[in-house]
């Protein structure tokens, strides 16, 4: 939980030389994002920034805030958690200093947002909701679509792409997913 995932950063921060100061930078802002709700998170992440300093440029300090305020709670439309298993944060935490060991695959642990629109928005309830997906033409959608294009200005990350192409080996629906570039960790920040 929250004061368990608090000590393990606390612990990790605290003696941080075994590790990349950006992934620290990754690790606050995943936590960031996690326990954003909690009350005590915005003690606990201004005290982390100040364990950060020195390591991290100022600009790169300010990201921790920033992730809050694009991609916070309060700025997603659905007002959903991006965890869909609330317990993967704190699996994680206890994983990231032993390394990724007697792991197929981290990247397939976690599934992404598109999972959840594509599989369960789209294709149980056959439609997505206007006010959240808004589009030009009032078109009656078919019940079912057979095609989807998914097209994120910003761009998409591997993990979104190969959810894609999971969701097209198991469903009627076909997905078409592109987007302004490819990220990845290093070019998100």
């Amino acid at each position: 939980g929250f004061s368990d995932a608090t000590k393990k950063i606390d612990e990790i921060l605290t003696n941080p030389i075994e590790y990349n100061s950006r992934d620290l930078l990754r690790l606050v802002m995943l936590y960031a994002l996690r326990y954003e709700r909690h009350k005590e998170c915005q003690p606990n992440l201004l005290r982390f920034q100040n364990m950060l300093k020195g390591r991290l440029p100022p600009e790169e300090l300010r990201l921790i805030t920033t992730i809050l305020r694009y991609g916070g709670y309060q700025s997603r439309s659905t007002h959903t958690s991006l965890f869909e298993n609330n317990d993967v944060f704190t699996k994680f935490l206890k994983n990231f200093d032993k390394g990724i060991t007697g792991v197929t695959n981290i990247y397939t642990q976690h599934k992404p947002l598109i999972h959840r629109i594509v599989s369960v928005d789209l294709q149980s309830k056959g439609r997505l909701s206007e006010e959240d997906y808004p589009y030009v033409e009032s078109v009656a959608p078919a019940k079912h679509p057979s095609n989807v294009i998914i097209f994120i200005i910003g761009g998409i990350t591997f993990e979104e792409a190969r959810c894609v192409y999971e969701l097209n080996n198991s469903l009627q629906t076909k997905v078409l997913i592109g987007g302004t570039s490819i990220l990845n960790s290093d070019k998100f920040i």
